[in-house]
């Protein structure tokens, strides 16, 4: 209000304002403001110091995958308000909500992934639209199926040559 010259908050929120046009009541209810849930973003994504790109999905090696994620959620009320949380697969249940927007896993197992974050102001009103990236970490190499054809190679290689080893002898 323009010109107002003191004002007063009562303990249920409603503030009274003196000034050149008199004396002005604002109720409690006219100040409060819906809380709509925060878009978000994820900003970043780094794997052993490296930068990997946001969109698309990438691959990680195992064992040696130490993931970074960095969310960002727009505002205009106290940035330390906003709330995050994130889930690495669909199926899996939201984590803890947190203030800071930097997310580090290591060592994640084998398997497809596909992390989502979601904002909130309130920690009730999550975003319904969450920002996701999937991703891929490999299995290590002995559990490759190209691993055990070759072992199963060798075996049958290494029986025949004893059988003919045995025949020769004979």
């Amino acid at each position: 209000v323009n010109g107002a010259k003191d004002a007063i908050e009562e303990p249920d929120g409603t503030i009274w304002l003196s000034g050149g046009l008199g004396l002005i009541q604002v109720p409690a209810r006219a100040r409060e403001v819906a809380r709509v849930p925060t878009r978000v973003a994820i900003t970043a994504l780094r794997a052993d110091q490296t930068e990997l790109p946001i969109q698309g999905d990438f691959t990680l090696p195992y064992q040696s995958n130490r993931l970074e994620v960095r969310a960002s959620a727009f505002s205009y009320r106290d940035p330390a308000r906003i709330r995050y949380r994130y889930r690495l697969r669909d199926r899996d249940d939201w984590s803890d909500s947190v203030s800071d927007p930097v997310f580090r896993f290591y060592n994640l197992a084998p398997g497809d992934y596909s992390l989502s974050v979601a904002a909130s102001l309130s920690g009730a009103d999550w975003t319904s639209i969450t920002s996701s990236v999937p991703f891929r970490v490999l299995r290590p190499w002995y559990l490759h199926p190209l691993f055990f054809a070759c072992l199963i190679a060798i075996a049958a290689a290494l029986g025949w040559w004893l059988y003919r080893l045995r025949v020769t002898r004979l």
